[in-house]
């Protein structure tokens, strides 16, 4: 086992060392003299990755075949190592389409939930806009009624116990209003004196 070891170590040292040789011979092919420059490394890059898409694309195609080759004489127990491989690598294809089908959902998904948020993010802009045009409002009334005399808190006198109820339920509506507002206010940053 460590011979095979050694001999596959070997073997990939001069593959590595083969493509480093050709990607040299490539490139001089193409008149860079300097190795080092910046367009000879992105074209030694490109070259790079075509010919490991190539050779996957082989792989892929190889092993395709030897499975439809193993699906049509399921009769023959004898399996050699290659159809094993080929086997192996059908269920690693198999795993990765599933896998970057729930990635294309699990993006899907983020992407939905990304303009929601725009979309939430927005309407929030939009009512922290009315909420400071209605402040603006109020502060102007308020400053127009002390500037004509009015109490501040001046209200109607009421005279029947319903009207009393009505008369306490719109102040208090009036009250968590302003706490509302004041709340919205602190949260947004609005300021009025400034």
């Amino acid at each position: 086992m460590e011979r095979v070891l050694e001999l596959e170590r070997e073997h990939v040292q001069l593959h590595d060392e083969l493509l480093s040789a050709l990607d040299k011979l490539f490139l001089l092919q193409l008149g860079h003299g300097n190795l080092k420059d910046r367009e000879a490394e992105s074209s030694i890059a490109i070259r790079r990755q075509l010919q490991l898409s190539l050779e996957k694309s082989a792989a892929i195609l190889t092993a395709i075949q030897r499975m439809s080759k193993l699906q049509h004489s399921e009769d023959s127990d004898v399996r050699t190592t290659e159809d094993i491989l080929a086997s192996r690598l059908a269920n690693l294809m198999q795993e990765n389409y599933e896998l970057d089908y729930t990635v294309k959902e699990l993006l899907e998904k983020e992407e939905k939930a990304n303009q929601d948020l725009l979309d939430e993010r927005t309407r929030y802009f939009d009512l922290i806009a009315k909420m400071t045009e209605v402040s603006d409002k109020i502060h102007k009334q308020k400053q127009a009624s002390l500037a004509a005399g009015a109490l501040p808190d001046s209200t109607p006198v009421a005279h029947t116990p319903r009207e009393k109820e009505k008369q306490q339920a719109i102040i208090d509506q009036n009250e968590q209003i302003q706490e509302l507002l004041v709340a919205l206010k602190v949260h947004g940053g609005y300021d009025p004196l400034s």
